[in-house]
Parts: structure tokens; C-alpha cells; sequence
């Protein structure tokens, strides 16, 4: 198990940069594509249909400049090609193209990444042609190069795409001059990774790849062309993830056991609500930013009052206040914190209950995450192992108090150990740890349950017929697949959808997936599952449910009126724009003179209209 090492990370206590997102870093990332010629063969995967496995390589890298752009303001990236006909590099290497130099990317170098699709990379750069060993060993140290050349606090990395399974040969000199490489590359803190490009049918022989990626001989593996479509998302997801780096909350919190025994701890936030990023007011004349600020001013003067010149006051109305009519208390800033310290900050065991006791609705808000922190205090990771390992045996969960902050009131929290988890790359998906989880007192417990206001006098059972009934809707809609944290906020991706397209002079694309919408289609299929359900519990046929007010009558077109519409309809290609996907582009009134054409229901969102116009040209 290896647990975070405290001395790798840079300090971070600023609670107000936290309230507004992560912190980023700068990462430096290097992508290497190789341009042999079996890499421009014809893919056969459905997400890169008609392209080149060059061509996925170039659009998977946009991607990543795109994400990056998103991700943070300080990355930068260079895109390299090896096995190439021209030459372009610092050192005159053959067959090597640094045809992005490392920098920030922009909309510029998006659209120079375009620009070699479609068979336009033959024209400008070219392939080799044929094989070199020497070929991965010069782009190497042209990938060290560009790397040495940058900042020495930003992280490093290499992408290699290729399909190559041994680019050095039977020749052990190329083998040993690149594993050499990479072993440098490695003492530099450069990770590499490699993206296989084969078929959905084939896999990849990592023995050689092994050793450049510093693999021992148990981290072998295989990749599996099925596969191959996920590993470019994991491989994307795991950039836009290193943008951003763990927060720390708090550092050098002492965890106390009692008679002078404690250690060290660090709190960071495992989960963040993103949003969208912050813009800047402008003058409309100029364009030049603007500043705004604020103050406190007195009634009396109009003067501009300092933070050393306020007070605040409790209880100012003393006639909201019928039990006790407090007269005014005047208070400054240091003694509101003396009345909030009841406890020195830090956490101090209160004792161990099993894990099974807590409930979900214990959680007063999102957990954080506990690390031990060695640097602040020699001794802290063993000891936090041990226990660590202790409660994972026994099941059980650290109940504490927890003052995080001078100022802040003391909170019982429980801290519940995790386990280490890895993904089939060897990822660490879930870090070793504990959860500290915010507990309730008895003051925060509500029960609207037993308030007869809230229920009614009478509390009906549901019967074994309703129970079955109900079970038996919840097979037919379970979701085996879920995952939220695998779903995209539609709003943010529609935000970044349309400023890219901006950015890059393009005209606004089509409405992002939603996935957070019902499976409609889907849905009907399980529709008599829904149906029972409704009728055990209101009974067979009973609509009393659902109210509809009927609608106001309205005038019937004339006949003119509606042959004009029939008109209308025709000149507009709706099953060819069913079939290219491109409905959505239509107006609420093309879509409606089609579902009026063809007696459909008119009514609702256009998304809706749009899936009822393409459901009957499908079944038509």
C-alpha cells in the first residue's frame, strides 16, 4: 500500500482560493505519433469510421489541446511525428518532425492539427516509408530536449501513439539505446505512456513497450484492440484529471489519542462541484477590464470604515425576542472568536463504533479526505497505517472532534478507513486513506416523518400485490451500467462546446448528449412494467392520477391553410436530416408543420418535438 508522501506536494491554506475551484499546475506533456505506414491504415473502430489510425492519433491530440485550453492556463504541449519523410528538429535528427514546438495551447495550434487530416500530412511532412530502429530513439531525446528546455517545477510527460509492438527490431544496439533513454527520461521524473493503435480484433505484445515505460515484469500486460476506443478515454481523462491537483485543505492537523500521544494529518477534497470559469467585465467602449469594490460606510458621516473600525452587534431588536429581551452586545472581530473557541483546533478520539451504525443521512456535508503528514511530523504515516489497517480488519470507523479552525465550532465527525483501488492500467482510482465524515448533533436531527401535519393520521401499507408489482418496475428500469461520476454536466459541456467554436471561428455545434434526461425510447419498452405498477396501487384503468385540464377549443384551419402547410412541410428534407442528425438545426415552427402534417402531438420542449419527428420518420 503506498500512502501520499506529504513532502511531493506544495503547501496550499488559502480557503478563499478554494471556494472558487481547484488550484491548477503546470504540466509539460509531449506527444510523440508515429507516422510509419501501417498507421495509415483504415481503422475499424466505430468512433474513428472511414479515418486512418493516423487521423485518430491527430484528432485524439486535438482533443487533449482542446481539454488543456479548459484545464488550465499554464500547461504546455508539443507534438512531435518520428518515421517521417521531412525533418524538422533542433538536432538535425533524420525522420524526426517536431511540428509543434512546446508552448500554451491556443486555437491557432488546434487548427494546425486539423489542417494534416484528410490526407493533407502526405503533402506537407510526409511517411518514411520503411522501418528505422534508430527512429523512436532520436524522437526520444527530442522529446527530452523540449522537456529540458521548460519550466523544472512543472511535471513532465510523454504520449507515444504507434502501432509498432518492437520498434527497435532484432537489433539489441536499438533496443539498448532507447531503453536508455527512457531510463534517463525516468531519472528526470518523465512518465511515459503509450497508446497502442491496432484493430478491435487484435492485441498488442507489451514486452518491448515494457521496459521503456519502466514496467517491471508482474505490470506486463496486453492491451486488447476492443478495448482501444476506452483506453483513449481513459488515456484523455486522465490529462484533464492531472489538471488539477489535489487540494489540501489543512495541513498539520494533530489527531490526539490522549496523554500526550498524536500525530499529524493533512486534509484535502477528493470532490469538488465544477463550474464555469470566471469572466471579466469589460468597458463597452474600450474593451478595457473594470474593477469593482466595496466598502462599509457609516450612516452618520458617509466616512469609509476599515475592518479595525467595525463591531458587530447581537440581539439589535430586542423586540423579536419574546422569552428574553437581551439589551444590544457590541462585539469586535477578536472577541467573536473568543466566544467561538470552545476547543483548540484538531482532532481527539473519542472512541471506535462499527461502520454499519452510520446511516446516509448521518452526512452534513461533503466528506474530506485524510492523509497522514510526515513532513509536519516525523512517525505519522506508520502510525496512521496501523490503525489504518486495524479498523479495516475489524470494521470499524474513529468517532472524534474536530475543530478545524481557531474560529470554528468543535464537530463530531467519523473517520472511515478505504482501501487502495487500481484500474486494469494500474490507475489508482481510490487512494488508501479515511474518510472524515461530518456527524450530526441532536440539535441538527429533524423527523417530519412523525409529524401527523406532515403524514396525515393515517399511514397506509402498501399490499404484497403493490410490493411485487413495484419490484418488478424497478427490474425493468435498473441501471447496471450507472455511474455518475462518469456522466458530464451537460451545462458546462454545452458552455465549453460553444466557446470553442467560437474560439476556433466555427459555427455552434449540436446540443451536447444530456444523459441526465430519461431514456425515453428505452422506457417504453418497460412501459407495462409501469402500467401494473400504476394500476396495483390506484387500480386497473384509474387515470384519477393524473389531472388534465382539457384544452380550449381552438378554430380548424381551412382547407387552403392546410394544403399551404403540406407545402411547407415538403420542401424540407426531414428524413434526410433524421438521418444525418441534424433536426435539431430546424425551427420549433418546421418542426411542428411536420408533426401537424402527419397528426403527431405538437406540444412540448423542442428536444421533445425533435425525438417525435425522428421516432415516425424512423418507423415510416
Amino acid at each position: 500500500m503506498d500512502f501520499y508522501n506529504a513532502d511531493e506536494a506544495p503547501d496550499q491554506e488559502d480557503e478563499d482560493k478554494y471556494a472558487a475551484g481547484y488550484e491548477p499546475y503546470r504540466e509539460n506533456v509531449v506527444l510523440l505519433i508515429d507516422a510509419q505506414p501501417n498507421m495509415f491504415e483504415e481503422t475499424d473502430s466505430p468512433d474513428f469510421a472511414g479515418d486512418t489510425w493516423f487521423d485518430a492519433a491527430i484528432k485524439t491530440s486535438r482533443e487533449i489541446l482542446k481539454t488543456r485550453i479548459i484545464a488550465s492556463d499554464n500547461d504546455q504541449l508539443a507534438v512531435v511525428f518520428y518515421g517521417t519523410r521531412e525533418s524538422q528538429n533542433n538536432n538535425a535528427f533524420d525522420s524526426v518532425y517536431t511540428f509543434q514546438d512546446l508552448d500554451v495551447p491556443d486555437a491557432q495550434r488546434i487548427r494546425g492539427l486539423e489542417s494534416l487530416l484528410g490526407g493533407n500530412f502526405g503533402e506537407q511532412i510526409g511517411s518514411k516509408g520503411s522501418a528505422d530502429p534508430e527512429q523512436l530513439h532520436y524522437a526520444l531525446w527530442t522529446a527530452s530536449q523540449l522537456l529540458s528546455g521548460a519550466s523544472s517545477k512543472a511535471s513532465k510527460r510523454i504520449l507515444i501513439f504507434t502501432k509498432d509492438e518492437n520498434p527497435a527490431g532484432e537489433a539489441g544496439t536499438f533496443k539498448e539505446q532507447i531503453l536508455s533513454r527512457a531510463q534517463e527520461l525516468s531519472e528526470t521524473n518523465a512518465k511515459l505512456d503509450v497508446l497502442p493503435m491496432i484493430p478491435q480484433d487484435q492485441n498488442f505484445d507489451m514486452s518491448f513497450w515494457a521496459g521503456v515505460l519502466q514496467k517491471t515484469e508482474e505490470d506486463q500486460w496486453e492491451y486488447e484492440g476492443a478495448y482501444i476506443p476506452d483506453r483513449i478515454s481513459s488515456l484523455a481523462g486522465t490529462v484533464r484529471h492531472k489538471a488539477y491537483r489535489k487540494r489540501v485543505l489543512t495541513r498539520d492537523v494533530r489527531w490526539s489519542f490522549g496523554n500526550g500521544f498524536e500525530i499529524a494529518v493533512a486534509l484535502y477534497a477528493m470532490l469538488q462541484t465544477a463550474v464555469k470559469g470566471s469572466h471579466t467585465y469589460l468597458k463597452a467602449q474600450n474593451n478595457e477590464p473594470l474593477r469593482s469594490e466595496g466598502a462599509y460606510i457609516c450612516n452618520d458621516t458617509g466616512a469609509v470604515l476599515t475592518k479595525a473600525n467595525l463591531t458587530k452587534a447581537l440581539f439589535p431588536n430586542p423586540t423579536q425576542y419574546r422569552t428574553a429581551r437581551y439589551p444590544r452586545i457590541l462585539l469586535t472581530s477578536e472577541e467573536m472568536q473568543e466566544v467561538k473557541a470552545v476547543q483548540p483546533k484538531g482532532l481527539r478520539l473519542l472512541g471506535f463504533k462499527p461502520c454499519s451504525l452510520l446511516k446516509h443521512y448521518h452526512q452534513l456535508r461533503s466528506p474530506t479526505f485524510l492523509y497522514p503528514d510526515e513532513r509536519s511530523m516525523a512517525g505519522s504515516t506508520q502510525t496512521f497505517i496501523a490503525f489504518h489497517a486495524a479498523m479495516l480488519a475489524k470494521d470499524k470507523m474513529a468517532i472524534c472532534s474536530f475543530v478545524r479552525t481557531q474560529a470554528s465550532e468543535p464537530r463530531l465527525v467519523a473517520l472511515i478507513p478505504q482501501v487502495e483501488e487500481v484500474d486494469d492500467f494500474g490507475v489508482q482510482v481510490t487512494p488508501p486513506g479515511m474518510n472524515l465524515v461530518y456527524l450530526p448533533y441532536s440539535d441538527d436531527v429533524r423527523q417530519p416523518e412523525a409529524d401527523t401535519s406532515f403524514t396525515g393520521l393515517a399511514h397506509p401499507r402498501a399490499d404484497k400485490a403493490q410490493i411485487e408489482a413495484a419490484e418488478k418496475m424497478m427490474a425493468a428500469l435498473s441501471l447496471p451500467e450507472f455511474a455518475s461520476s462518469n456522466i458530464p454536466n451537460p451545462t458546462l459541456q454545452r458552455h465549453y462546446q460553444v466557446l470553442e467554436a467560437y474560439a476556433l471561428n466555427e459555427p455552434p455545434p449540436e446540443l451536447v448528449n444530456d444523459e441526465t434526461q430519461p431514456d425515453t425510447h428505452g422506457m417504453k419498452k418497460q412501459m407495462d412494467a409501469i402500467i401494473s405498477f400504476r394500476d396495483a396501487i390506484y387500480g386497473e384503468g384509474n387515470d384519477d392520477d393524473v389531472k388534465v385540464k382539457p384544452a380550449a377549443s381552438k378554430k380548424r384551419k381551412s382547407a387552403e391553410e392546410e394544403e399551404e402547410v403540406k407545402q411547407q412541410a415538403a420542401a424540407i428534407d426531414y428524413k434526410g436530416m433524421a438521418a444525418r442528425g441534424t433536426l435539431a438545426k430546424l425551427t420549433v415552427n418546421d418542426l411542428k408543420k411536420y408533426c401537424e402534417v402527419h397528426h403527431l402531438l405538437k406540444s412540448g420542449k423542442k428536444d421533445d418535438i425533435v425525438q417525435r419527428v425522428k421516432e415516425h420518420v424512423d418507423k415510416s
